[in-house]
């Protein structure tokens, strides 16, 4: 990255984080989390664990590239979805687990989480042993996927490889899921809508589907 373009990306997150700030630094949820994120942040950068592993068989260093979604995005996010209170929350690629800490602190849903790198699946760990929420958080490094009422994936900079990897299991998905997907659709579900939203590397097109 540039130093012009690390200028540009430090001063959308910071537009970002005053925005969110302003709208729900007084809830509860937004500084608790807030804080346990920056907390566990002093064990290290997020973005490191996945540069540095060595990707294995099937697998391409792409596959690992990071950017966490801001907790305001997430909010915005889940209430697009309708997440209700009991629903099971799936995230594929969950890094830290932001959106699904937000999932179950805002939403009250049961969370699974899936990631890749075991670096940051500990991070996602500590994060729910931090936030007293292990019972309704579930951190996984490896699938098959569990049957959710909603998904999230960003596949952005995933290969073609995993890309279709994950296609494939999400095929056995429930007729009536849902699922919040980044930069493209999932071939064979109904796009609902699409939006352009912040996250922490600027915007992007995200879209809501459904199993038919």
């Amino acid at each position: 990255m540039s130093l012009w373009a690390g200028l540009e990306n430090l001063g959308h997150r910071g537009a970002l984080a005053l925005r969110h700030g302003v709208r729900w630094g007084g809830c509860s949820w937004y500084w608790r989390l807030g804080y346990a994120l920056w907390l566990e942040s002093w064990t290290g950068p997020a973005h490191r664990p996945g540069m540095r592993l060595q990707p294995p068989p099937g697998w391409q260093s792409q596959d690992f590239i990071y950017g966490e979604t801001p907790l305001g995005t997430a909010r915005l996010l889940l209430e697009w979805a309708e997440l209700q209170a009991g629903e099971h929350f799936c995230e594929i690629g969950c890094g830290r687990g932001v959106v699904g800490l937000v999932a179950h602190l805002v939403f009250g849903a049961r969370v699974s989480g899936y990631e890749k790198v075991p670096a940051l699946a500990n991070k996602a760990r500590w994060l729910t042993r931090a936030l007293q929420v292990e019972q309704g958080v579930s951190i996984h490094e490896d699938g098959p996927y569990e049957q959710a009422d909603l998904y999230f994936l960003t596949p952005t900079t995933w290969s073609e490889e995993n890309w279709c990897r994950v296609c494939r299991q999400l095929d056995k998905a429930s007729p009536g899921a849902r699922a919040l997907v980044l930069s493209e659709p999932l071939p064979g579900w109904r796009v609902l809508e699409k939006r352009s939203l912040p996250y922490s590397w600027g915007w992007n097109q995200t879209f809501l589907q459904i199993r038919t």
